[in-house]
């Protein structure tokens, strides 16, 4: 992505080694209209598509446009956000997960808003698939065509500290 700062789009691709976090949008004020993640091989603990506003209203925007994410091997078991944390908006996510094993995978944000999400699962093992988490997504689309999903939430995984919101969530189980 970027730091405090506008860029014109963000493609990050990941074929070994060992990362912390694998962020899209921009950390701070900003904007990414276009993000592409690419996850081949190694070992992530997070993936976030959108931003990491800062913690103190700054006024300014932290917005990315459209994220794809597609995964298709990875050790450990990280987990996926489509949108960002905070207050980041964005605009439309696709995550594709073809293999590896994963604690969560949400549409939406940890936090912020998602107005269009889709997650097509086509292998691997999910613990909790979620159209969001403690944001907000408009509309999500949430396929699983082969693998193992444990848990499946149209909203959220229930909990006193879960508090997101949704507006439609279709679910379509193909295998």
């Amino acid at each position: 992505g970027a730091v405090d700062n506008n860029v014109f789009s963000s493609s990050i691709v990941m074929n070994s080694g060992n990362v912390n976090i694998i962020q899209g949008g921009s950390d701070g004020d900003g904007s990414v209209p276009e993000v592409d993640i690419i996850v081949n091989g190694g070992t992530v603990k997070s993936i976030v598509g959108g931003g990491y506003p800062n913690l103190e209203y700054s006024g300014k925007a932290n917005h990315t446009g459209c994220v794809r994410i597609t995964v298709n091997n990875i050790e450990g078991t990280p987990s996926i956000f489509g949108g960002g944390y905070s207050y980041a908006s964005v605009g439309n996510v696709v995550i594709n997960i073809k293999g590896g094993n994963y604690d969560y995978v949400t549409a939406a944000g940890s936090n912020g808003s998602v107005g269009y999400g889709r997650v097509n699962v086509d292998g691997g093992i999910i613990n909790v698939l979620q159209g969001t988490n403690h944001g907000y997504i408009g509309f999500a689309n949430l396929y699983v065509n082969d693998g193992i999903v444990k848990s499946l939430y149209a909203g959220m995984e229930p909990g006193d500290d879960n508090i997101g919101s949704f507006g439609r969530v279709h679910i379509g189980i193909n295998n």
